[in-house]
C-alpha cells in the first residue's frame, strides 16, 4: 500500500495503513519502503495491534 501524508496544500491525511489478515492468525514479516530507498523490516509482529514504524 502507498501511504500519503500532506499531499495537498490544504489537507493532511493520517499516515496509517490497515492490513486485514483474513483467516490467517499470524504475520511472518512486513517491510516499509521509505521515499529515500531505506527499508524497515519488522519480523513476527503481533497481530491485532497498532505498530509505530519511523524512518
Amino acid at each position: 500500500k502507498h501511504v500519503l501524508n500532506g499531499d495537498s496544500i490544504h489537507a493532511q491525511h493520517a499516515a496509517v495503513a490497515h492490513f486485514g489478515l483474513g483467516s490467517s492468525n499470524a504475520v511472518t514479516a512486513y517491510e516499509v519502503r521509505w521515499p529515500d530507498g531505506h527499508v524497515t523490516r519488522v519480523d513476527h509482529p503481533e497481530i491485532d495491534r497498532y505498530h509505530h514504524v519511523g524512518e
